[in-house]
Parts: structure tokens; C-alpha cells; sequence
């Protein structure tokens, strides 16, 4: 004997979630973008600070390359 299963129980259930899927749904571009808004203001802060180092470093290295006083590590 084989059971058969019963869609017509399973299908009342699966309407009532529906919203809280449509919820999340909803939810989960908002959170990409902010995500995406967060990755980019952290890509920006680490790029001022690379701008803003490079001139520092190459100017140690050419202190470094002439064999300077400051040419040891610090």
C-alpha cells in the first residue's frame, strides 16, 4: 500500500509563510547595499591613507638607497 501525500494540507501553511518570504526577500537588497555603501567608505579610507603614506615612503627609500643616517628600520 502506498501513502499518498496531501498537498491540499501543506498548501495553507506554505500561504501563511509566504509574507515572511516576501519580508526577507525585501530585506536582503537593503542589506547588500549597505554592505556595498560600507565596502566602498572602507575601499576610500584605505585609499586616502595609501596617498597620503606614499609620498613618506618613497622618501625613506631614497634616504634608504643613498645610505643615510635613517637607513635602519624604525
Amino acid at each position: 500500500m502506498t501513502l499518498q501525500p496531501k498537498f491540499t494540507q501543506a498548501q495553507p501553511v506554505i500561504l501563511d509563510e509566504a509574507p515572511v518570504v516576501l519580508r526577507f526577500a525585501g530585506l536582503f537588497p537593503q542589506g547588500l547595499a549597505k554592505e556595498r555603501q560600507k565596502l566602498k567608505s572602507d575601499a576610500d579610507y584605505v585609499r586616502d591613507l595609501r596617498q597620503k603614506w606614499e609620498p613618506e615612503d618613497a622618501a625613506r627609500l631614497s634616504r634608504i638607497t643613498l645610505g643615510g643616517i635613517d637607513s635602519g628600520p624604525k
